[in-house]
């Protein structure tokens, strides 16, 4: 079928409206130095405040290893989805031109990789511009299960997979998929299902609502090296459990 002419508003039309649910979306997050105290602003000194704005700004994986009781998010720990939510600047992503936040989840480990590792590969590349002494930047991330049940969804899945090229476009920006989250927004969607642009066999969850998300906990790390010639190389890929109080990886 023949899809290319079909507007964002014909495809949030004709994908209609249907609650879903799925117990365990995948999202990574970062993880990386310095340890997750420095952000909290309480008690900080103004010369500890300057520092910790200026590692906000330049957060990067370069020349940081990391013992695991040292990252961000430990095991178990809830991700701070207000992070997302309650952001003071909102950045423009697939499905937002930033003006409405939105949180991305994957339905498999491997699509969220994928995913993630498209935009750092973009990231890497600018912050090697002015690092001329290193040449590749490590870039580690817990990742997250979460349960997330959508009263009303819309799914779009088979027009990504069917090929619509406006589903399919690289970003950023992305005109086409913004007005099709747009779309779904105002029309009270708390989110959208696609395919994975990275692993088209699985899907993206695109979530509006930060009040459908029920839990999203750490479950893992990985991390990755991305070198000056684009070379990468998936380093590990941590499932992490609890045994007598101490946390194994498996």
């Amino acid at each position: 079928m023949e899809l290319s002419h079909l507007s964002p508003e014909d495809i949030i039309s004709r994908a209609g409206s249907a609650p879903m649910e799925h117990k365990s979306l995948y999202r990574s997050i970062p993880t990386a130095h310095p340890t997750k105290f420095i952000f909290y602003p309480d008690g900080l000194t103004n010369e500890e405040a300057e520092f910790a704005a200026l590692l906000a700004d330049e957060t990067s994986g370069i020349s940081h290893e990391q013992r695991p009781e040292d990252r961000w998010y430990q095991y178990g720990d809830n991700e701070k989805t207000e992070f997302c939510f309650d952001a003071v600047n909102i950045p423009a992503s697939r499905f937002s031109d930033g003006s409405f936040p939105v949180w991305y989840g994957a339905t498999s480990q491997e699509a969220s990789q994928a995913e993630v590792i498209h935009h750092l590969r973009r990231q890497a590349a600018c912050e090697l511009v002015h690092c001329e002494s290193e040449n590749a930047v490590r870039f580690e991330r817990a990742w997250c299960r979460a349960v997330v049940s959508l009263p009303k969804a819309c799914n779009i899945s088979s027009f990504a997979r069917e090929g619509h090229p406006g589903l399919r476009e690289d970003g950023p920006p992305w005109p086409f998929c913004n007005q099709v989250g747009i779309t779904a927004h105002r029309e009270k969607f708390q989110g959208l299902v696609t395919a994975s642009r990275r692993w088209p066999v699985d899907d993206c969850w695109a979530v509006f609502d930060s009040g459908v998300i029920s839990g999203s906990v750490v479950r893992g790390y990985w991390d990755v090296v991305i070198e000056r010639d684009e070379t990468i190389t998936l380093c590990s890929s941590e499932n992490v459990t609890y045994e007598n109080g101490e946390m194994v990886f498996l």
